[in-house]
């Protein structure tokens, strides 16, 4: 295999470690040590609505929607405007 690939595959693996942790998803980050494509899996799924990635990234649409997934009230505190 060529060594490209193999950093092209092991860099995907590591920002999908990332994203997933960022997100609050400690159950897919776990496992993903196990089945790696769980990384991807979870950094492509909504976030946790008290989670980093969607105090930072989500519009209140979406916070509304992470909020009813995960069955939690949502955040008092208001999110910057993009």
């Amino acid at each position: 295999m060529e060594p490209i690939v193999v950093l092209i595959v092991v860099g995907l693996y590591i920002a999908s470690a990332v994203v997933t942790a960022l997100k609050g998803k400690p159950w897919f980050l776990l496992l993903g040590f196990l089945i790696g494509w769980c990384w991807i899996f979870g950094s492509l799924r909504l976030a946790k609505p008290q989670s980093w990635w969607a105090r930072r990234f989500y519009d209140s649409t979406k916070l509304n929607a992470s909020s009813a997934r995960f069955n939690t009230p949502a955040p008092a505190y208001e999110y910057p405007q993009r």
